[in-house]
């Protein structure tokens, strides 16, 4: 199914559902409180559907934001100078995007 992360180790799947709060952090952009309150119980059913025991879940949900911002941190710039072109161009051809993501001039 496209976009499923059945197929991932499920502390993938857990960093997943923690990117949007890491990426709070990456960005200092804070979303909706009930944003993550929905991934947070997302991760947690996670966590019980691989029969992680009550005990040890927060610490593996700290693990998952951990590992989300590990992915996000290095990216941080591109996405910046990516959100500064939408900005002043309302969009990004295809071409572009591909010469930002690999860090060409914009």
């Amino acid at each position: 199914m496209p976009g499923s992360t059945d197929h991932l180790p499920y502390m993938d799947q857990a960093a997943n559902w923690a990117a949007g709060r890491a990426a709070e952090e990456v960005f200092t952009c804070p979303a909706h409180r009930l944003a993550w309150l929905d991934d947070l119980g997302q991760i947690d059913a996670l966590l019980k559907a691989n029969e992680i025991p009550e005990d040890e879940r927060w610490p593996q949900i700290e693990e998952a934001i951990t590992r989300a911002r590990t992915i996000l941190e290095p990216h941080r710039d591109k996405a910046l100078k990516l959100i500064d072109l939408l900005v002043e161009h309302s969009r990004v051809d295809g071409p572009e995007f591909a010469r930002l993501m690999d860090g060409g001039p914009n």
